[in-house]
């Protein structure tokens, strides 16, 4: 049987338009009738005054229904996202959590894996358990719990900004 090269073409450009638009499979995700506004931050780590890459952040609500992460790059910044998906967090008050793994312990996860909120929470919690089950953070442990960091922020409403995530020993 011979195959036309044009018709194969044509079938996979097809599939591959059909497959993006469908939900879940590479279209954006649908954002939720309930997300309220979100403001743009960026959130800037650092430890002993100095950037922090690769480091998980995570915003827990005060008052809310909304979490928000993400991962910093080599400048220590993270744009944050609404469950790890909407570029933006909603206005409000967050417990704030950051761990970094040493290379030993990379769970090979790169921040387009850690797009769902579950996942980040797994991550965050298994370094927050004391022991050899545990993940240890290249950073204090104490920064990898929302209960023990000690760090909260508000974020602005409406205008987006940096905020600093300054971490001490």
């Amino acid at each position: 049987m011979m195959v036309n090269r044009k018709s194969v073409f044509v079938t996979l450009a097809a599939c591959t338009l059909l497959g993006l638009s469908l939900p879940g499979c590479g279209g954006k995700a649908e954002r939720p009738a309930d997300l309220p506004d979100l403001v743009p931050i960026v959130t800037v780590v650092k430890f002993k005054g100095e950037p922090v890459p690769e480091a998980k952040v995570l915003f827990s609500p005060v008052s809310g229904k909304y979490s928000a992460a993400g991962v910093s790059d080599s400048q220590g910044r993270a744009v944050m996202k609404t469950d790890g998906v909407y570029e933006g967090v909603p206005a409000g008050s967050y417990k704030v959590a950051v761990i970094k793994l040493p290379p030993s312990q990379s769970t090979g996860q790169s921040s387009e894996s850690l797009q769902n909120p579950e996942d980040y929470e797994k991550q965050f919690l298994a370094t927050s358990t004391s022991g050899s089950a545990g993940v240890q953070s290249a950073l204090p442990p104490k920064y990898a719990s929302f209960e023990t960091s000690g760090l909260t922020v508000t974020v602005p409403s409406p205008d987006g900004k940096e905020l600093l995530v300054d971490l001490q020993q």
